[in-house]
C-alpha cells in the first residue's frame, strides 16, 4: 500500500483550495461503483427506451471494467400534491408514496443479468408507446 499526500493548490480563481490532503492507493483494490436510478413514472413515457438503452450501456461498461452496479428504478406517484397533516403542500415530494424497485445488480450471474437487461428494455418499450 502506498499514500500519497496532495498539498494545497494555488488556482487563479481562488485564493485557496485543497482538493484532497491524503489518498491511500490499495493495489488492485476496488474503491468506487456505481448506483443507477431510473424514473419509471408516466411522464418518462416518450423517454424511457432511450433511457433504458443508456443504462443497459453502462451495465455492460460496469460488466467489462468489472466496476460493481446496481440499478432502481423508482416511482413517487402524484408528486404535484402532497399532504402533511391536514396541510397540503404544493410541489412537496413524500417518501410514503415511493416506490423503489432493485432491477438489477452485478453480483447476480451474468445470465441473470442478461434476462434483466432484456426485460428492463421489454418493459420500457411497453411503457413507451
Amino acid at each position: 500500500m502506498r499514500s500519497v499526500r496532495l498539498v494545497p493548490l494555488r488556482c487563479p480563481n481562488f485564493s485557496f483550495l485543497a482538493i484532497f490532503l491524503r489518498q491511500t492507493i490499495i493495489p488492485d483494490g476496488k474503491n468506487h461503483g456505481m448506483i443507477m436510478f431510473v424514473d419509471w413514472s408516466g411522464s418518462m413515457s416518450t423517454n424511457i427506451v432511450s433511457v433504458v438503452k443508456q443504462i443497459i450501456t453502462l451495465v455492460q461498461f460496469c460488466r467489462k471494467v468489472q466496476i460493481p452496479f446496481e440499478v432502481y428504478t423508482f416511482t413517487t406517484g402524484d408528486s404535484s400534491r402532497r399532504v402533511s397533516g391536514n396541510k397540503v403542500i404544493d410541489g412537496a415530494v413524500s417518501t410514503t408514496s415511493m416506490n423503489v424497485v432493485q432491477v438489477m445488480t452485478s453480483t447476480a450471474k451474468p445470465r441473470e443479468i442478461d434476462s434483466d437487461l432484456y426485460n428492463l428494455y421489454c418493459q420500457s418499450y411497453y411503457l413507451g408507446t
